[in-house]
């Protein structure tokens, strides 16, 4: 799936507009209705991209990825989430979840570092040159630091960096036969290669938290 490479300041302003037009929402709804009362806002929604590139067409899991996850803050200070990744190239889908350690006034808000696990399968096609099919998986522990600002009464914006370990587990498999027998469609002959990488890389992330 190839995509223009611009597209990244693209991604990135509307997660800053997002809460720019819910702001301008709130205004206007608390001109017509009297404020609730005030309760904290410890359940949150998080939209955002994180990856070590600009690059969409990078290869092997490594474009950047679209974040959506929920959060649960347990204090004022430490939260948990979890949810889901959508990378940006090569058909990948995965799965995340970490913790977070606020030092704000409030759930969710100021300063923080946190640490988060995620596993990415992805498909990068076929080989033009040998017909050979790759796919693979991708698995990271993070660190970042970074901080949250409140756009609003229930909207943040933030911006974090840190390091991941990531290890990544590819194979280069014979493309299918076009015939299957009992739904078993077997491959055409030729040998398997799998490969595994280590490596550590730099990560940046930003995205939209709405609180509830």
């Amino acid at each position: 799936m190839d995509l223009p490479r611009h597209r990244p300041p693209f991604l990135v302003a509307g997660l800053l507009t997002l809460p720019a037009l819910a702001h301008a929402q709130e205004e206007v709804s608390a001109q017509q209705a009297p404020p609730p009362a005030a309760r904290p806002l410890k359940t949150a929604l998080n939209i955002g991209v994180q990856g070590h590139t600009h690059r969409l067409d990078a290869k092997g899991g490594e474009s950047p990825a679209l974040a959506v996850s929920m959060e649960r803050a347990f204090d004022d200070h430490l939260s948990a989430f979890a949810g889901t990744l959508l990378t940006t190239n090569n058909l990948g889908v995965g799965v995340q979840a970490g913790g977070r350690l606020s030092f704000g006034e409030r759930p969710l808000q100021g300063a923080f570092v946190s640490a988060q696990g995620a596993i990415t399968w992805f498909d990068s096609g076929t080989d033009s040159d040998t017909g050979y099919e790759k796919s693979g998986r991708r698995q990271s522990l993070s660190a970042l630091v970074g901080y949250s600002h409140p756009f609003a009464n229930r909207w943040l914006v933030s911006l974090g960096a840190g390091i991941q370990h990531v290890v990544t587990r590819s194979k280069s498999e014979p493309p299918l036969l076009p015939i299957c027998i009992y739904l078993v469609c077997p491959r055409e002959p030729g040998e398997t290669t799998r490969t595994e990488t280590e490596s550590f890389e730099p990560l940046l992330q930003v995205g939209t938290t709405f609180r509830f």
